[in-house]
């Protein structure tokens, strides 16, 4: 039985590890082609795939935080307020 959930989890784990990367790796390449809103959406979208992965995510809250110094012009008001997590 427990061989079992093991393998389940384990499943769910490289599931989830895979389509992280690939959201990343989206990201990356918007980034890369200057669409950074489309970027800054796909990180976000990344970050809610696996909250439990502290390395990727780490990179992505950086990836994302680049976006955000590439297109803010100094004004909280050019960029959407629903991208701030703030309340």
């Amino acid at each position: 039985m427990g061989i079992v959930a093991d393998s389940v989890s384990s499943c769910i784990f490289l599931q989830k590890s895979k389509a992280l990367i690939q959201k990343k790796e989206e990201g990356n390449q918007a980034f890369k082609s200057g669409h950074y809103e489309e970027a800054h959406k796909l990180y976000t979208e990344a970050l809610e795939i696996d909250e439990y992965n502290k390395l990727t995510n780490a990179k992505l809250y950086n990836n994302r935080a680049t976006v955000s110094a590439k297109v803010w012009d100094g004004s909280y008001l050019s960029w959407p307020a629903h991208t701030f997590p703030c309340t």
